[in-house]
C-alpha cells in the first residue's frame, strides 16, 4: 500500500510544471492588461502635463493616477524582487504623442518563463516578443 502512494506522489510531481504551464498564455493576457491599465493611466497624467509624462512609475502610483499596487506586477514573476514594479519604463522626460510611437512599457527580463516580452508603445498598442 505504500509503495502504491509513493508512485502516486512521485508521479504528481512530474505532472505539477505541467499544470503552471497551462496557466502561463492566461498570466500572459494578464501581464498585457496590466501594461494597459498602465498606459492609460500615463495618458491622463501627459493630458494634465501638457503631454509630458511621469519621470517614473512610482511617481503615478504617489500622484494617485493609478494607486493599485498590484497592476504594476507581473502574474508570471515567481522570483522575489525589490523594484517598484515587474515592468521597464521608458518615457521619462517624453511626451506621450511622438512620432512615431515609441517603447512606453516592456516586461523585466525573466518575467516570463522562456524568452517572451510583452511590449507596449506609447501609441496604446502592445506587442509581444520572442525570440
Amino acid at each position: 500500500m505504500f509503495i502504491y502512494l509513493l508512485l502516486a506522489l512521485f508521479s504528481l510531481s512530474f505532472l505539477m510544471p505541467s499544470f503552471g504551464a497551462a496557466r502561463e498564455p492566461t498570466r500572459r493576457i494578464s501581464c498585457g492588461s496590466n501594461l494597459r491599465q498602465i498606459q492609460i493611466c500615463l495618458r491622463q497624467y501627459a493630458e494634465d502635463f501638457d503631454g509630458f509624462l511621469p519621470p517614473d512609475l512610482p511617481a503615478l502610483f504617489e500622484s494617485a493616477y493609478l494607486s493599485d499596487a498590484a497592476i504594476y506586477r507581473c502574474p508570471s514573476r515567481w522570483e522575489s524582487h525589490t523594484d517598484f514594479s515587474d515592468y521597464l519604463y521608458y518615457g521619462a522626460d517624453r511626451r506621450i504623442d511622438e512620432k512615431p510611437p515609441f517603447i512606453l512599457l516592456k516586461d523585466h527580463m525573466k518575467n516570463h518563463p522562456g524568452k517572451y516580452n510583452n511590449i507596449m508603445l506609447s501609441n496604446g498598442n502592445l506587442q509581444h516578443e520572442r525570440d
